[in-house]
């Protein structure tokens, strides 16, 4: 039903095609030529592609007038842009299967080119590659994966097993991860699959299956290419050899590719705009081409770090990769702690609920990151993203004690502001900090591993945190701020201006969630647009987990309860991929572990009562 559906829908488009002329299809080469340009999200290899083809089409000497827009990942922006752009222009440009199909739906007239789509006839894109039948056309980036596998395998000759890592959301990721699997298996190589839905999860789901692998293939992935520092980073310190999809992944923490290079494949669809202007050719009559040149590219400095030949590893050495493992999650569980004591703050303290920290968590990994790539020192970044979330903070209390709107409403107000502030300051959805200097690199001069300096360096700056808030809730400003969560209108008869000390309340919280978003930028090796999603479900559940294994404590012994939290929960993502349970899984996961940790209270206080109760009688019966 979907192929006739597609056909009926093909078939039309062509006929309007045919109607309405040749004029209405094509553009007139000896007026400025207006190019609507569409990219789904901001990463190396898209944006070679959008510069390639530029680039070619300026060279060709026409006038050529481009309109860019960029939906940063956010996929309900493309429609409303694809709109606009199509209006607009003469010739429309998409950059990814989704742009791709959100114009297509919009523009079934004038020519529309893709470029960077794996497989355009599964997308419903054109009828058919070889003839598209419609208004649409362009460049396929698929490569040559099994080139890619021999070649991985050439490095590795002795390899049993290769991981594979890609974002399950994107069809394109998972038509080449399948291809991958086949090559390997007809090779008598085991393919392990790991997928990601959030570049939150690409350190842990990455860290988790190299313990597994000899060896790395990443496809040609938004997400993967996004945080592809880190998952260098992975590499490097498990000495694992990693082939990717294209040469940009490569540049960006890979060790080698033999496939396209997205700036060439860019100028490929230029030409093929070219026949469109100049020649008066239908984007009906033009196939869909994949890449002219295919090229070797190896990061000389990745296969440097590697040394050593990466099959000598031994994976039966099992006791060594669970400590491992177990100290990753438990340095991931220090950074996260500081955001959930933030949270605390807000949660527990001032008794409010605040959804700022899904923006502020990335406003300090944005703030950071960009200031490092500037030039900044990496410590100087992390206090300058403590006071931005303090700032932040500082909106949200204001919405909620100046002009009443309900907490609720006030954090989601200020979270959705912060996500086109922190497109502001990156300049775009993702910053590397790849070749950067950060502040976990401060130990590694010392013969400390990357594992080993964030455990250090997160002790630390957990154990100032909380020595810091204990000094603070000791002072008379902190004790109003405690006594206006305990009692906000005995506080106000005591004389304390209670909207000061929450608005004093929310700027710690925040503060301290911007610190945490800053520090985990610097230790994953990026900052992303999306690093905020399920920031309060994670906060959350770290101060459940603690407050049902330790009650009734003092303020500080409380913070140490909710670090515990912290590394618990991450001790059970541990878990829950060591099961196999699939990655994209991970955030129903956390929803219900957080519904189990807030429900645990009332299910002790009923088994107390019911059994507690039988006990009292079964003692009276026997006195």
């Amino acid at each position: 039903m979907k192929k006739i559906l597609k056909g009926i829908a093909v078939g039309m488009a062509s006929l309007l095609l045919a109607a309405c002329g040749t004029d209405e299809a094509t553009v007139n080469e000896n007026e400025t030529v207006k190019v609507g340009i569409l990219q789904f999200m901001e990463h190396n290899s898209l944006s070679a592609a959008r510069e390639g083809f530029e680039d070619e089409l300026e060279k060709a000497g026409i006038s050529v007038e481009f309109e860019t827009m960029n939906a940063q990942g956010d996929q309900s922006n493309l429609q409303s842009m694809s709109e606009q752009l199509s209006s607009n222009n003469d010739l429309m440009l998409t950059i990814a299967t989704p742009a791709a199909q959100a114009m297509a739906t919009v523009e079934q007239e004038k020519p529309v080119l893709f470029t960077a789509v794996t497989d355009a006839e599964d997308a419903g894109l054109v009828e058919s590659n070889e003839v598209p039948g419609g208004n649409v056309t362009g460049t396929s980036d698929m490569v040559p994966i099994d080139e890619q596998i021999a070649l991985l395998l050439s490095i590795i000759p002795d390899a049993a097993t290769i991981g594979i890592v890609y974002n399950s959301s994107e069809p394109n990721s998972e038509i080449q991860a399948n291809l991958a699997i086949e090559a390997l298996e007809a090779a008598g190589i085991e393919a392990r699959v790991a997928t990601v839905t959030t570049t939150n999860d690409v350190q842990q789901v990455v860290t988790s299956i190299a313990t597994e692998v000899d060896g790395l293939y990443i496809p040609t992935d938004n997400t993967l290419a996004s945080t592809m520092a880190t998952v260098g980073e992975v590499a490097r310190e498990y000495q694992l050899p990693m082939v990717n999809g294209d040469a940009q992944q490569v540049e960006a923490g890979g060790l080698a590719t033999y496939g396209i290079s997205y700036e060439e494949l860019g100028r490929q669809t230029a030409l093929m705009a070219l026949e469109i202007i100049q020649n008066g050719v239908s984007p009906s009559e033009l196939a869909v081409q994949t890449s002219d040149n295919l090229e070797l590219t190896v990061n000389e400095d990745m296969a440097e770090a590697l040394g050593i030949d990466p099959a000598t590893i031994s994976v039966d050495e099992k006791e060594a990769i669970l400590v491992d493992l177990l100290l990753s999650s438990i340095s991931q569980g220090l950074l996260w702690s500081v955001m959930a004591i933030g949270v605390y703050i807000t949660f527990r303290i001032l008794d409010v609920a605040d959804l700022t920290a899904e923006g502020s968590f990335p406003l300090g990994a944005a703030i950071s990151s960009s200031l490092i790539v500037s030039g900044v020192a990496p410590w100087l970044s992390v206090l300058i993203a403590l006071a931005g979330g303090m700032l932040a903070g500082f909106i949200s209390g204001f919405l909620y004690t100046k002009w009443k709107i309900p907490a609720l409403l006030s954090g989601i107000i200020t979270m959705t502001g912060l996500y086109s502030i922190n497109l502001r300051i990156m300049g775009q959805a993702n910053v590397t900090l790849l070749g950067q200097g950060t502040i976990f690199r401060t130990l590694e001069g010392f013969g400390l591993s990357k594992t080993n300096t964030v455990l250090v360096l997160g002790t630390l700056i957990v154990l100032f945190v909380i020595a810091i808030l204990r000094f603070f809730f000791h002072t008379e400003i902190g004790l109003a701020v405690r006594a206006t969560g305990d009692n906000n209108e005995m506080s106000e008869a005591n004389g304390i201006r209670t909207n000061v000390t929450k608005v004093i309340g929310y700027m710690l919280s925040n503060g301290l969630i911007a610190l945490s978003g800053a520090l985990l930028a610097q230790n994953n090796g990026y900052s992303d647009i999306s690093m905020g999603i399920g920031t309060i479900v994670i906060g959350l559940a770290s101060i459940i987990i603690g407050e049902v294994i330790m009650k009734n404590l003092t303020l500080a012994k409380r913070l140490l309860t909710v670090v515990v939290g912290s590394i618990i929960y991450r001790l059970l993502i541990l878990i829950v991929l060591e099961m196999k349970v699939d990655p994209q899984d991970l955030k129903l996961f956390s929803a219900i572990l957080l519904a189990l940790a807030l429900r645990t209270p009332a299910f002790q206080e009923w088994f107390s009562k019911r059994f507690g109760r039988k006990k009292d009688v079964e003692v009276k019966e026997l006195t």
